[in-house]
């Protein structure tokens, strides 16, 4: 009895030991900036590409002018409209965690400005900025929300040359949000490779069914704090 009874302790040691090395062994999904520490004027400097998915950002945009309220409320929305681009673009990948707003501030990671061109511009693992003139394209098609929506794609394009380390795609025929010419918000095949194999964790579902996986996935509501 006492030996059943050892080796019924055993028995119960080996599944608790088995237990314990699985739990430690499982991945915590990654987080580019944190609440401590947001993406700020530094630029990144995470070492995030061996992440494992989903990976949440969290990071601050700073508008460098004194803008009414009226803009930074259209700025709150462009960056939910990213937030869904940046989402569906990497099916789930990677999501905007939080963004906080400084009005009046260029002390961040985004950058809002008014430009005389149209365009933004960033640099690799650097900070970048987008033009928020662009709102002004409700008013000059007469569409309510395109300024939104043609700024939250430019905010996904320059992010994907900050955080993506993307290039441009001028001059080619791709449909691709890194050709803004193309008026297309997602990504080209050949982005898609490129992003596969630069991020290691990632994985994208087959052609087939990445249509489906669009509408079966809720992107993640991020927090978006005004100050």
């Amino acid at each position: 009895m006492q030996k059943m009874m050892s080796l019924g302790g055993v028995l119960l040691f080996c599944v608790v030991m088995i237990l314990f090395v699985s739990c430690q062994s499982g991945k915590t999904p990654g987080a580019v900036g944190t609440d401590g520490s947001l993406l700020g004027p530094e630029g990144i400097k995470e070492d995030y590409k061996n992440m494992v998915p989903p990976v949440g950002v969290s990071l601050i945009a700073g508008v460098g002018y004194k803008a009414d309220q009226e803009t930074l409320d259209k700025i709150k929305q462009s960056l939910k409209r990213f937030a869904q681009l940046l989402c569906s673009d990497t099916y789930g990948n990677m999501y905007l965690k939080k963004a906080i707003v400084r009005n009046n501030s260029k002390e961040s990671y985004i950058h809002f400005e008014k430009l005389a061109k149209l365009g933004g511009h960033a640099r690799f693992g650097g900070t970048f900025t987008v033009n928020t003139n662009l709102l002004d394209l409700d008013k000059r098609t007469g569409q309510a929300g395109m300024g939104i929506r043609v700024l939250g794609a430019g905010i996904m394009h320059e992010f994907g040359h900050s955080m993506l380390l993307l290039k441009d795609e001028y001059g080619t025929k791709r449909k691709c949000v890194m050709h803004p010419q193309s008026r297309t918000t997602t990504f080209c095949p050949s982005c898609h490779e490129e992003l596969l194999s630069r991020f290691t964790n990632w994985k994208f579902p087959v052609q087939a069914k990445r249509a489906d996986w669009l509408k079966k996935n809720n992107v993640p509501e991020p927090v978006i704090i005004i100050k």
